[in-house]
């Protein structure tokens, strides 16, 4: 049995409309007895868009509706990208640094609001995260109903496992501080990935990540 989970949430649109195009093209050569396919989105919940079948039309019918759903992947690219660009223009070029700068009472309050900026992002993207690997088990356990060996075809535009450590690192280059470190120190997710990989292993069903930007 294989699941082939559309993660919306963690999708941009355009990538998951072309990862689709290519998902219509394995359905029609792989799906045959006796495998069965299942069609899964968030949106952001959970929904089974098609149960397990032979068919490949209500299999390709069903990705085809799930190219109309928008996730929050693109709202939270550009906060980050703001945040980005915010840092970039402190000093007044792309790679901007503070230093110059520091003698200015506004400096300490500037460097204080880009910090709060990126645990902020960083807060959004942990519960977003967290959402995403809980769906991750349900999707798991769907693909363990059938018995025998499962997969799961995860698309998405890529999981991280700290959320926000690229803004955690250029706040490091701009400022030449690392105070912000302290604030991330619970956002490692990698015990968390281990843990459901194992639970995946242990119900019989392998998990593999399709990346939509590489498609």
């Amino acid at each position: 049995s294989v699941v082939l989970y559309i993660d919306n949430t963690n999708l941009r649109p355009l990538d998951r409309n072309r990862v689709i195009n290519r998902l219509r093209d394995f359905v029609a050569e792989t799906l045959a007895p006796p495998v069965e396919m299942m069609v899964v989105a968030s949106r952001p919940s959970l929904a089974v868009r098609q149960p397990f079948t032979h068919d490949v039309a209500a299999v390709t019918a069903a990705l085809e509706g799930v190219a109309g759903h928008i996730g929050g992947r693109s709202a939270r690219d550009e906060e980050r990208t703001q945040i980005l660009d915010w840092m970039g223009q402190v000093g007044g070029n792309p790679l901007g640094d503070a230093r110059r700068s520091l003698s200015s009472p506004a400096n300490p309050a500037l460097k204080m609001q880009v910090q709060a900026a990126i645990l902020s992002y960083v807060e959004q993207e942990s519960d977003t995260l967290k959402g995403s690997l809980a769906s991750l088990y349900e999707v798991v356990q769907l693909a363990e109903t059938r018995g025998g060996r499962g997969v799961v075809i995860h698309v998405s535009n890529g999981l991280p496992m700290i959320p926000g450590v690229d803004l955690a690192h250029q706040f490091e280059t701009v400022f030449r501080d690392i105070s912000v470190y302290s604030g991330m120190a619970q956002r490692n997710f990698a015990d968390e990935y281990r843990d459901l990989v194992q639970a995946a292993a242990a119900r019989g069903v392998s998990i593999y990540a399709v990346d939509a930007s590489g498609l």
